[in-house]
């Protein structure tokens, strides 16, 4: 799951849970759904939560709907039953630690820290998805997304939105340089074009 604007919620769906078992006592619920989710499985006994992008939770969520996760989080770390595994960029890292689920995280934490993928690893990341769906890269076009992305520190948000729009003109299962080169608008290398026509979107979006 991914924490969004009401990370309580997309926790309530991912457990499916209905509306009526939440109502009762302040995440009371969560043991009672934990225990029909497993019996539903017999053949498993443990229940792995993975949250996706915990920074959403100091982006995006209100400070209400951020607490009430929270709580949520620290009932289902204290069940023998559930495993947390919970990703956050590291530049949120304070905000985790200034939160109320450091407090149960400090000193009994287990971290790993993921460094940037760069070289093969990442030419990799832009190869095999297409590849592992029978669709594949002009060499040259790989060549200069790893040298437009360089060393920025968004490496991989940078290449998704890119890498999408490629996909959507390849042409008969081969992504190629010519395509694109025609996203450059004379200036700016693709890449850039990419994640501005992004933001402006974002942007026109918002109301005055």
């Amino acid at each position: 799951m991914r924490p969004g604007a009401d990370p309580v919620a997309v926790l309530a769906g991912v457990l499916e849970a209905t509306a009526t078992e939440r109502i009762g006592a302040v995440m009371g619920w969560l043991g009672d759904v934990v225990g029909q989710l497993l019996a539903s499985h017999h053949d498993h006994d443990r229940l792995l939560i993975v949250v996706d992008q915990l920074e959403e939770l100091f982006t995006t969520a209100e400070s209400n709907a951020r607490a009430a996760f929270i709580t949520a989080l620290r009932a289902l770390r204290g069940d023998a039953r559930v495993v947390l595994v919970l990703t956050l960029r590291a530049d949120f890292y304070v905000s985790l630690m200034e939160s109320a689920l450091w407090v149960d995280l400090d000193g009994q934490l287990s971290r790993l820290d993921v460094s940037p993928l760069r070289g093969n690893k990442l030419r990799l990341a832009i190869e095999a998805p297409a590849r592992a769906l029978g669709v594949y890269f002009e060499p040259v076009l790989v060549k200069q997304l790893l040298h437009d992305v360089a060393d920025e520190p968004g490496a991989l948000p940078l290449l998704q939105d890119t890498l999408l729009d490629l996909w959507h003109q390849r042409t008969r299962g081969l992504l190629r340089l010519a395509e694109y080169d025609a996203m450059s608008d004379g200036v700016r290398i693709g890449l850039a074009v990419t994640v501005a026509r992004r933001a402006n979107g974002a942007l026109n979006d918002l109301s005055p």
